[in-house]
């Protein structure tokens, strides 16, 4: 919405999003959106953040959704959910006290797909913060159970909820407590291989723990980059 000199509103259409229903048992649905556009002239000045918070505060209005899942979304949009869901999540002040205590971080791509050809070990720092982390929900490990009910209560897809999960931890995370840095490995190299188990099942062992190693430095990278942006 615009004014003109004369004092006149004018309309611009600056984007759209199509969303449509899955059968969710045993008598729910599954939101899947599937396209999600803004006009050049309006990107990169907050639209498509509005647009997607405004769809995901729909969904949790909406009893007979399950879950916001997306098809097959581009990098570009993977980095605004992410950016978006890390916020709210952040924001939600019960959630970060179940699951890091009174310590916790407050609101003031990646995925870790394997690749089938080699790709280069890239080291990335273990986390962005160095606050020692209070006893939680979030371990790590992180307490299943209670990361389950959270991501029903939130209509995450469990993927995407895994993953942000993951960055929090790592946004906690002091690298110098072993114990810690190691039960967050595991998590997330746990999640990168059922994610990947079909090309990791083919190959031999030694293979296998590279590629899995490779892709988990990959991930703490881009989650590190991710964090970055939302500080």
């Amino acid at each position: 919405k615009r004014k003109r000199k004369d004092g006149t509103a004018t309309y611009h259409f600056i984007g759209y999003s199509s969303l449509y229903n899955f059968y969710c048992f045993p008598e729910n649905v599954r939101m899947r959106l599937s396209q999600f556009v803004i006009l050049p002239p309006y990107q990169r000045q907050g639209h498509g953040s509005e647009l997607y918070k405004a769809i995901y505060h729909y969904v949790l209005t909406c009893p007979a959704v399950s879950e916001l899942t997306v098809e097959d979304p581009a990098e570009a949009f993977e980095d605004l959910r992410d950016r978006n869901d890390l916020r709210m999540l952040l924001a939600n002040e019960q959630f970060m006290k179940e699951g890091f205590g009174t310590q916790s971080v407050t609101a003031s791509h990646g995925g870790g797909r394997v690749q089938k050809t080699k790709s280069h070990t890239r080291s990335a720092p273990m986390g962005v913060s160095r606050g020692t982390m209070s006893q939680g929900k979030m371990g790590p490990p992180v307490d299943k159970a209670w990361a389950e009910k959270w991501r029903k209560d939130l209509k995450i897809a469990t993927r995407q909820f895994q993953r942000l999960v993951e960055m929090l931890i790592m946004l906690h995370l002091d690298p110098a407590d072993v114990r810690r840095a190691r039960a967050f490995r595991l998590q997330a190299k746990e999640r990168i291989y059922r994610f990947n188990f079909e090309i990791l099942a083919q190959l031999e062992k030694e293979e296998r723990l590279q590629k899995l190693e490779e892709t988990f430095q990959s991930v703490c990278e881009d989650y590190t980059r991710l964090l970055a942006m939302i500080r």
